[in-house]
This record gives structure tokens, C-alpha cells and sequence, in this order.
């Protein structure tokens, strides 16, 4: 058996649940079944109580009793992409048990009395999050509490009290609910949780090294659960330490953003560009996708705008011939003509000042996902140029673009 959490009522009685082998099917493969013990002698001896013949293939995860009667247990399927778990109940100290709903892959339960109760776990396929139940009857009704700001990170622990409930999860996740038995206003639970990071969380995209000593990194820290920032660290002595330069973030109230910085180039020491995801600005003009530094990185400015009219674009790649000439590859947007999805270059003959698009006509986006990053420009000389993308895309150019 492998067991995953107990809970006991006083010094004697207690409750562990978890998963025990039962054999093989006819197939010779491992067979499970979730399992309940009891003690009521402090651990000396332990009897298996039976919950539900028919239900197999389970794991129980969670359990919690408030006294000696009354208590229940939360599990998952261990079959891949089972859309469903449980929660069974029991009033007479596990002799009986009977389920109830709803049916979410659950990690951990806990009720503060006999009526009011959280369950917590997980969905990693699903759009609205890690699932997160409460319930103030016994469990004769549950009611399901969508997170705002997930990406669909588990749920493992929760903590019930009358005034606070606090659950955590995947990636350090922290919900915090102050108000607990508020009143829930679908479809999301912004009025009862707040969802934070206990940690800041970097993701890195592009690096560039001027010489072996001077190198920049872009990409994306966390400032909530989906809702990542722009950042650029330096380093001058080789990577062995580096400091943060910039940072800044999505100032759009959205549920989703990818916000974040994909590409990095450098002229020499003091000059270089970032590029990647644009932004809403407070008068909603889309904003910082292409960032210019003339001092090393110390202030960088935004450069572009006149490409942003009434686009968002996600530049991939940047590439410089000198401190004057240079091309910036989007990911696609809609061309005026055709109606259709097309590859766009930025170029630009005066060290951004000034910036054009440049339709390559070939249809479709370089980029499979928001989610990711993927594309990359290479130019040899004032003529020629190769870029990469999405679903095997490479494109060339032999005329400057």
C-alpha cells in the first residue's frame, strides 16, 4: 500500500488513506484500489473499512473527521486523462460510507464542523483552473469556486478555518480567501480568493554577449499566476553574477497575458534592442514591444510605436547589421489586402527612430502558440536573411526584404 495522509480525532482514533496493489488482470498488468484504515487504539492496530465496491482505480489523497462519527475522504483516478475523482462521507465513523459530488481530481480536504468544508486539487487539461469546492451542508451540495488568475496549476494542501482558508500548489502557488463563506459571484472568484506566486519566477528566452564578460538575458517574470512581466538582467563578468535591469508589466486587467520579452541584440557594449510581446498602455495603445538602450542597458526606451496602430504584435527575433540598419521578425498579423494571415518583418534604417513593415506575403504565423516562443532571424549581410518558425516554416530573402 502506499498511504498519503492521515488525520486522527484524539490520541486513539484515527483515519490513514491512500492506495494498495490487488493483483493483475488478465493482462498481467498492476491493479489498485484506493483504500481507508481505522484505528481506534492509537496506531497499534489498523482495519481496512470498505467504502464503495464498484469504484476502482482510484487513489484516495485526502482525508479529515471534525470528531469520531463524522468525516470524509477525497481522491483521483490513477488512469491518464480520467476526467473525474471523488469524495465519500461517512456519519458513523467509517462503518458506511457514501459519495458525494461533484466529481474533481481531488488532493486534500478539510471542514471546520460537520457542515462547512473545502476540497482542493487538480485539472491540468481543463480552462478554468485547479478545481476548488466548498461546501456549508455536509457536503449534501458543493459548490465549485473558480480562480481569476491560474495557470492550471495543482492544488495540494488546504487550510480551514471560520475566518481563512489557505491552499497551495504547483509552482508555490499561495490562495488566500479571508472571507470564506462570502458570497460566490460566477463565473470567477476574484471577490473571495487572492492568487500570488510565494516566489518570483523568471523564464528566460534570448541571451547575447557583446565580448566574454558583458552579456544581457531577456524574457519574463511572474507577477500573478498567467500574468508574466518583461525583464532584462546583465551580467559583466561572464554570467558568474547578474543584475536585473529592467522589468515592467502588464498594465491590461485580462485574464490571460503573455507579456514578455523574446529576443535580445547588442551593436557593441552600449547599444543594443529588445524585442517581443506588446502591451496595453492606460489609454489602451498597444506599447513595448521594441525597446532601445543606448547606455548598456541602464534606461531602455520604446521604439516602434508607428507599428502598433490598431495591432498587438509579438516581435521573435531581432538582428542588427550596425548601429543603423535592422530587422525585427513578427509573428504574423492580418494583411489589409488579403484579409489573410501573413509574415511581417519590421525594418529599419536609422537605429529605430524610425520603423517599417515589411510584408513578406507568405501566409500564415510563425508562431504555433502564445504560450511559445518559437522563431528566429538570421541576416549575413545587407541582402540576405533566413527566419524560422512554427510548423517547419523557413523563409529567405536575397533583396534586403
Amino acid at each position: 500500500a502506499i498511504l498519503n495522509r492521515l488525520d486522527f480525532v484524539d490520541s486513539s482514533t484515527g483515519w490513514v488513506v491512500g492506495v494498495k496493489y490487488t493483483g493483475e488482470d488478465a493482462y498481467g498488468h498492476p491493479m489498485h484500489r484506493a483504500v481507508i484504515y481505522h484505528t481506534a487504539n492509537g496506531g497499534s492496530t489498523w482495519v481496512e473499512q470498505t467504502y464503495a465496491p464498484e469504484e476502482v482505480r482510484i487513489t484516495f489523497t485526502g482525508v479529515d473527521f471534525v470528531d469520531a462519527l463524522h468525516g470524509w475522504v477525497v481522491g483521483f483516478h490513477h488512469v491518464f486523462a480520467a476526467p473525474e475523482g471523488v469524495i465519500f462521507h461517512t456519519q458513523d465513523g467509517g462503518q458506511t460510507w457514501e459519495r458525494q459530488s461533484p466529481n474533481y481530481n481531488l488532493m486534500d480536504v478539510q471542514f471546520t464542523d460537520a457542515l462547512r468544508g473545502y476540497a482542493v486539487g487538480f485539472d491540468y487539461i481543463g480552462a478554468q483552473g485547479p478545481p476548488v469546492v466548498r461546501t456549508q451542508d455536509g457536503g449534501a451540495t458543493w459548490e465549485k469556486v473558480v480562480m481569476r488568475n491560474n495557470d492550471l496549476e495543482g492544488l495540494y494542501a488546504v487550510n480551514v478555518t471560520v475566518e481563512r482558508v489557505v491552499t497551495l500548489g504547483d509552482y508555490d502557488l499561495l490562495a488566500i480567501s479571508n472571507d470564506p463563506w462570502g458570497v460566490y459571484v460566477p463565473p470567477l472568484g476574484e471577490n473571495l480568493f487572492t492568487q500570488e506566486y510565494m516566489n518570483i519566477h523568471y523564464t528566460f528566452e534570448d541571451v547575447f554577449f557583446t565580448d566574454a564578460l558583458n552579456g544581457w538575458a531577456v524574457g519574463s517574470r511572474s507577477f500573478l499566476p498567467i500574468h508574466p512581466g518583461q525583464v532584462i538582467f546583465h551580467t559583466r563578468d561572464g554570467g558568474e553574477t547578474w543584475r536585473k535591469q529592467y522589468e515592467q508589466a502588464s498594465l491590461q486587467d485580462t485574464l490571460i497575458s503573455y507579456f514578455r520579452l523574446d529576443s535580445v541584440y547588442f551593436v557593441d557594449n552600449q547599444t543594443g534592442w529588445a524585442v517581443g510581446m506588446s502591451t496595453y498602455d492606460e489609454s489602451y495603445d498597444q506599447r513595448w514591444a521594441i525597446l532601445f538602450t543606448d547606455d548598456g542597458g541602464e534606461t531602455w526606451q520604446e521604439q516602434g510605436s508607428e507599428l502598433m496602430l490598431n495591432l498587438a504584435p509579438e516581435f521573435l527575433d531581432v538582428q542588427f547589421m550596425d548601429s543603423l540598419h535592422g530587422w525585427a521578425l513578427e509573428n504574423g498579423h492580418y494583411d489589409t489586402d488579403t484579409g489573410e494571415m501573413t509574415v511581417y518583418l519590421a525594418s529599419t534604417q536609422d537605429g529605430g527612430q524610425n520603423w517599417e513593415w515589411i510584408n513578406t506575403h507568405l501566409p500564415g504565423s510563425l508562431n504555433i502558440g502564445t504560450a511559445l516562443v518559437q522563431g528566429a532571424l538570421d541576416r549575413v549581410d545587407a541582402q540576405n536573411a533566413w527566419a524560422v518558425g512554427g510548423l517547419g516554416e523557413v523563409i529567405h530573402t536575397s533583396d534586403g526584404g
